[in-house]
């Protein structure tokens, strides 16, 4: 067996011809190529549109694409991923042997294994240091992100295209007339007109009753509402975008993608239930200081303005008129930490470790990593100093400050209780939480006032579409987080929560509280003193950054410095 060293990331990946960013081949021993490859699961999934869960019992990565579901075993011992392993893969209920997937601050999986159950093939390019993907069934289509990769010069003489547009092919695709057609076709691969807006994906959240989708509208742009069937429609003038297409855990809506109809490019939400031009089943507004986010709401009991139908318009077709726009120009991604308590507050104290203490470490360690990835960061505190509730919740309004991560440690009197929570703001299921509001905000009669009033601004979410669309943003961010937290420490997931808290009570950027363990637990606090977990904490948290920023955050960092 080969042994095992630190993992490394230097190869390319192409999948259906088009490559993925940066190298994404990343290995955990000397070898090189396909057979030795890992990939990082985030990655995986977006590129082939599977679906993830991971089994905290059982230790097992679990993927459905379609039909298909098979579960891989997960090991955190690199060495022991080199060779298969015994009924590491699970498919349709029999065990076969594979190379089980690497937990090493992120997931990492075996790219030939998981490759060869969809039906792909891989094939190594020494000169062009890249893996080759293929599927005789091309339904696997790439993930945004791959669209915007600077490949090695050699590439392009590796016999796969890197840009897809080039490519002379033409499929274009019309929504059908019949109800519940399903998912729309994937967006036409056909040149494109450098002066055409790039549209970002669109962002949507599953709110009590209904799901928003929401998406930034360029300056100019100009588009038309329409339905047919159980589809609903934007067709854009003059615009482009990258692949997208998604089956949102949602109970209103089957799919969402960009497609192709006619030569025009479109947003297309499949619901679950009927439509009408006439309004029923949708509502759309404008939000936004200059109204440059459309959003539409989609639950059967909603009522909207009329829009078209889809047949009644007229043919589009790519000679329509282009508006040249300039893209944004960057956007400065600062996150802002706040290590809590501090001075004479200390938090959670147990005899292995001190909660102002613990998460001032965790706070600097997450500093260094994300300025090292170019990423800007704000620290409300840097030494063993208090710092007021009233001051750290300023930092959560947009100025500069993009993202808010609050840093804390649990303690109970169950000793037994342990794991990690990320938490948002909001009403809290369980009634009873609010006592750990209380306390999180000062205890005593001044921990009661400030969550009164922060009950009192929760209440007043409901129909601020801005704050209820930066309470979704929250939630995805809590999710990236707490994901990576997860598999990184093999903790108790504990999940993602809401409750009064005060210090995210005033945010209008993506706010999170963050509770990275119980220091009382006789495991978890021993491991919560720990140099070396405490990197491995700060690790997990920067690449739940990352993972939130390349799955749509960027969006809110764009929306959060324009208001």
């Amino acid at each position: 067996m080969a042994s095992a060293s630190a993992q490394t990331c230097s190869d390319y990946i192409a999948i259906s011809g088009v490559l993925l960013e940066g190298p994404t081949a990343c290995y955990f021993g000397d070898e090189r190529g396909p057979e030795a490859a890992f990939i990082r699961t985030d990655h995986l999934t977006r590129a082939l549109a599977l679906e993830s869960t991971y089994d905290q019992e059982t230790g097992r990565l679990r993927f459905r694409q379609g039909e298909l579901v098979f579960e891989l075993a997960t090991t955190s011992d690199p060495e022991a991923a080199l060779e298969a392993q015994p009924e590491a893969l699970i498919i349709g209920g029999e065990a076969q042997p594979a190379r089980p997937a690497v937990l090493a601050g992120s997931s990492y999986l075996p790219l030939t294994t998981v490759v060869a159950v969809l039906g792909g093939q891989s094939h190594w390019s020494e000169t062009a240091r890249m893996i080759e993907v293929s599927f005789s069934d091309l339904a696997q289509d790439p993930a945004p992100e791959a669209l915007t990769a600077a490949a090695p010069d050699e590439a392009a003489s590796g016999g796969t295209p890197t840009d897809p547009t080039t490519d002379d092919a033409s499929t274009t695709g019309d929504v059908g007339g019949e109800a519940g057609d399903g998912a729309p076709p994937p967006v036409a691969e056909r040149p494109v007109d450098p002066n055409a807006v790039l549209l970002s994906a669109p962002r949507y959240g599953v709110h009590d009753g209904y799901t928003r989708v929401a998406l930034d509208l360029p300056a100019g742009l100009g588009y038309q509402l329409a339905v047919e069937g159980d589809n609903f429609i934007v067709l854009f003038t003059g615009a482009r975008a990258e692949p997208f297409q998604v089956a949102p855990q949602s109970p209103q809506l089957a799919t969402l993608g960009y497609a192709e109809v006619g030569d025009t490019l479109a947003l297309i939400a499949s619901t679950t239930y009927p439509l009408t031009p006439e309004g029923d089943g949708f509502d759309v507004g404008l939000m936004g200081d200059e109204e440059r986010v459309l959003y539409i709401d989609f639950a059967p009991e909603k009522r909207g303005e009329a829009v078209a139908r889809l047949q009644d318009l007229p043919r589009r077709t790519a000679s329509a008129p282009v508006r040249s726009v300039r893209r944004p120009e960057h956007v400065p991604k600062t996150v802002v930490i706040d290590p809590g308590h501090g001075g004479h507050d200390p938090g959670a104290v147990s005899r292995y470790v001190v909660e102002k203490d613990l998460v001032l470490a965790v706070g600097l360690k997450l500093e260094a990593l994300l300025e090292a990835r170019g990423i800007n960061v704000v620290m409300t505190r840097r030494d063993d100093t208090f710092v007021d509730l009233e001051t750290r919740a300023e930092f959560a309004i947009p100025s500069e400050h993009n993202l808010f991560i609050s840093l804390h440690a649990n303690s109970v009197a169950d000793s037994t209780a342990h794991g990690i929570e990320t938490w948002v703001f909001g009403k809290p299921q369980d009634e009873s939480l609010i006592n750990l509001a209380i306390l999180e905000n000062g205890g005593g009669g001044l921990g009661r006032a400030r969550t009164a009033q922060a009950q009192e601004i929760a209440a007043s979410i409901s129909g601020d579409l801005l704050r209820e669309e930066n309470l979704s943003f929250s939630m995805m961010f809590a999710e990236a987080l707490q994901n990576e937290l997860v598999f990184a420490t093999e903790s108790e997931n504990r999940g993602v929560r809401q409750n009064y808290f005060s210090v995210l009570r005033n945010a209008r950027v993506p706010a999170v509280l963050v509770e990275l363990g119980f220091v009382n637990h006789p495991v978890e606090g021993p491991r919560l003193a720990s140099e070396a977990y405490q990197t491995l904490l700060a690790e997990a948290l920067a690449e739940g950054i990352e993972a939130f920023l390349n799955g749509g955050g960027d969006l809110a960092l764009r929306r959060a410095s324009s208001n």
